[in-house]
């Protein structure tokens, strides 16, 4: 799920770059690479949604009967875009899962009640999915692992973790273990299966922000500051998938807040329409609708 593994070989890393963003240490190692596409270098991100893995889980999901979600009457438009904090820079790995839960979601929430500490620390989740459930790859993951994840154990702060976001292999320390338990997930809810544009609706008008997962477009990439409007039908379907969160709506569709800094999409959000998100270019949705400060 990590295009920089398909194009490795051809990486030309700028050893100059800082992480101007805030996603990770002054002195690390470049947050994203230039590869050589014909007579250009172009910018690779990471990603790191297994779109496969959750649209298999979402569809055993839907053959179990569970109760219907009714969410209530929402205004036409809404937005939490002045609690989010600056997007971050997920860098080279597939932890966009964890940024869109544990840094732009939680920072959210966070904002929302004044809480202290943030932002969050990521890769504190996904250094423990790689672990637990990749086998150490850095194969990516999807939100139905990280989510409950954050709810048992926390996250810890960029501030205390002070990791560089690009070290999947080095595990929390006892401290760091013990910190994060201050900042447990309280509770979530999965709208894969329901109306998502009114549970969507619903969920950012009462100050929950929604993590979505979706299989990306040739376009996808390319928004910068001059179009940050997603439109899917103009792109072709590619192997690749990725988790943003959506902190906003009005009656055309979303804004969204990704995880590749503010030099990307409209200072690091972009926007799309309703019919992205009925379609199944996306594979999970899911709101995180409180924290559990202990």
């Amino acid at each position: 799920m990590n295009k920089n593994r398909f194009f490795s070989a051809l990486a030309v890393v700028t050893a100059a770059l800082t992480l101007a963003s805030g996603a990770g240490l002054a002195q690390a190692a470049p947050t994203t690479a230039l590869v050589q596409r014909g007579a250009h270098s172009v910018e690779v991100y990471g990603h790191g949604f297994n779109f496969k893995a959750a649209a298999a889980d979402q569809a055993k999901l839907a053959k179990k009967p569970a109760a219907e979600l009714k969410f209530a009457a929402a205004p036409t438009s809404y937005s939490l875009k002045q609690y989010a904090v600056t997007p971050g820079n997920q860098g080279r790995i597939g932890s966009c899962v964890t940024w869109a839960t544990g840094y732009a979601g939680y920072g959210i929430l966070m904002n929302e009640a004044n809480a202290q500490g943030g932002p969050m620390a990521p890769i504190f989740i996904y250094s423990q999915i790689v672990d637990e459930y990749n086998d150490g790859e850095d194969s990516g993951t999807w939100a139905s692992i990280a989510l409950p994840m954050e709810k048992e154990r926390g996250i810890d702060t960029k501030a205390h973790y002070n990791s560089d976001v690009n070290d999947y292999q080095t595990l929390p320390t006892a401290s760091q273990k013990a910190n994060a338990l201050n900042y447990k997930l309280g509770s979530f809810t999965n709208l894969t299966n329901a109306d998502r544009k009114a549970g969507i609706k619903a969920a950012i008008s009462q100050g929950h922000p929604v993590p979505i997962g979706f299989r990306g477009r040739s376009n996808f990439e390319g928004l910068d500051s001059s179009n940050s409007y997603y439109d899917p039908s103009q792109g072709t379907l590619l192997d690749w998938g990725h988790e943003v969160t959506v902190v906003g709506y009005d009656a055309n569709g979303v804004t969204v807040q990704n995880s590749w800094g503010t030099g990307w999409g409209n200072g690091g959000f972009f926007t799309a329409p309703w019919s992205w998100i009925t379609s199944s270019d996306v594979n999970e949705v899911h709101s995180m609708d409180s924290l559990a400060f202990s």
